[in-house]
């Protein structure tokens, strides 16, 4: 139902209704219920940890794959720890943020890559042994990653496309032309259950990711400095009440 043309929910066009209210009445058939030893930051964080999830189920990740995660902000690392509870093992993560690199890094990553600073091609062509990843997410939602994809993924590979990236963007499709899968991945269908139970049994860890709180009255500057600190902001979540 995720790409259902008729989606109708808090979020999206044209309603915008939002969240972001002391009160709040629902559909109960809308809603699922947390475990008791789940609390609200963590609920919270389940809608993005979500989307992690679904990319990593929609690719099929499984032990034994080598997985490259292209992105290292909220999304990428919400698929680092989707991939791991999948049971992936060999992980390398690219970003040229090296805050978001250490956080790769403390959640499980193999190897992480400052592409600011190192050739991310010749990279994750030493971690995967000259061969290609059998599955590389791009989650960064640049022109830049998407470009390097098909470069980095092995034959009969998949590349997932987990950002959103605005306008077109070149893709080499000789580069492409080995039997390799490109697949879009759409928020998180219907993830919300396996996802909860992932975070309730300690599995996937989100609460690490918040490196900022903000009160429920600074809202406009929540959402001002998640736009323009992204250097030092990792997830920003805002309390609505104690």
């Amino acid at each position: 139902y995720n790409i259902c043309p008729d989606v109708d929910f808090m979020a999206p066009q044209p309603n915008y209704r939002g969240a972001l209210t002391h009160y709040l009445c629902h559909p109960e058939s809308f809603t699922y219920k947390l475990p008791d030893n789940m609390d609200t930051m963590e609920g919270a964080l389940v809608e993005p940890a979500a989307v992690g999830m679904h990319a990593a189920m929609l690719a099929d990740v499984k032990p034994g794959k080598k997985i490259i995660i292209l992105g290292a902000g909220c999304i990428g690392l919400m698929t680092l720890q989707a991939c791991k509870c999948l049971g992936a093992t060999d992980i390398a993560v690219v970003d040229v943020l090296e805050k978001r690199l250490t956080m790769a890094e403390q959640l499980g990553a193999t190897v992480v890559i400052n592409g600011a600073k190192e050739d991310t091609i010749a990279r994750c062509q030493q971690f995967t042994e000259e061969m290609g990843a059998d599955i590389v997410f791009e989650t960064a939602g640049s022109a830049v990653t998407v470009k390097q994809a098909p470069y980095l993924v092995m034959r009969g590979g998949k590349i997932m496309i987990v950002g959103t990236v605005p306008g077109d963007s070149a893709i080499n499709f000789l580069k492409i032309n080995r039997e390799v899968t490109i697949q879009t991945v759409f928020r998180y269908a219907n993830r919300y259950p396996v996802t909860i139970e992932a975070i309730s049994t300690g599995r996937f860890d989100v609460k690490s990711m918040v490196t900022h709180i903000y009160d429920y009255q600074d809202v406009q500057q929540a959402f001002e400095e998640s736009v323009n600190n992204k250097r030092d902001i990792i997830k920003g979540v805002i309390k609505i009440s104690d």
